[in-house]
């Protein structure tokens, strides 16, 4: 298991060359898929170590699949923010993946988050400072949002995702 995440560490690290988005999505969404059924089975993570591995070895190979010709109109500033795009989500994908081999995620995929700012989630108010457990795909996007969220995790794990604390 150590290798896969490894392989994701790299991908987050790495000077990604531009991924179909869609494709990306897709993956993301296979593996956030798989995650919810081993954790909704209570089975080992094998089935989701098998699907981040081969996920993780194909992302190397996964390369803007539109032809030259359609690039035309992007500009270079577009294909950075699709690169930095794509490391987000990688960073989102390395986060589910240490979260649950980590144990740190509870059944119903929430992790412990502590807000840095008074936050209103539709009727309940959380002041800054304050704990709670909060679904992870809606920490993360609290995150790429700009609220301040800390993702209560190791600090190994903060350093290796990039969570500030």
């Amino acid at each position: 298991m150590s290798l896969d995440k490894v392989i994701l560490a790299e991908i987050v690290e790495d000077r990604l060359a531009k991924v179909d988005l869609e494709t990306f999505l897709s993956v993301a969404k296979e593996v956030r898929q798989s995650l919810a059924y081993c954790l909704s089975r209570n089975l080992s993570c094998d089935t989701l170590v098998e699907v981040l591995y081969t996920v993780a070895r194909s992302l190397a190979s996964l390369r803007l699949s539109k032809t030259l010709s359609k690039l035309g109109e992007v500009t270079e500033e577009e294909r950075s923010v699709d690169s930095e795009f794509l490391q987000e989500v990688a960073t989102e994908l390395l986060t589910y993946y240490l979260a649950i081999t980590l144990a740190l995620v509870d059944h119903d995929m929430r992790i412990p988050v502590k807000f840095g700012e008074d936050v209103t989630l539709g009727s309940k108010r959380y002041r800054a400072n304050s704990a709670v457990l909060l679904d992870l795909g809606k920490a993360l996007a609290l995150r790429r949002a700009g609220v301040k969220v800390d993702l209560v995790v190791p600090r190994e794990l903060s350093r290796l995702c990039r969570v500030e604390s």
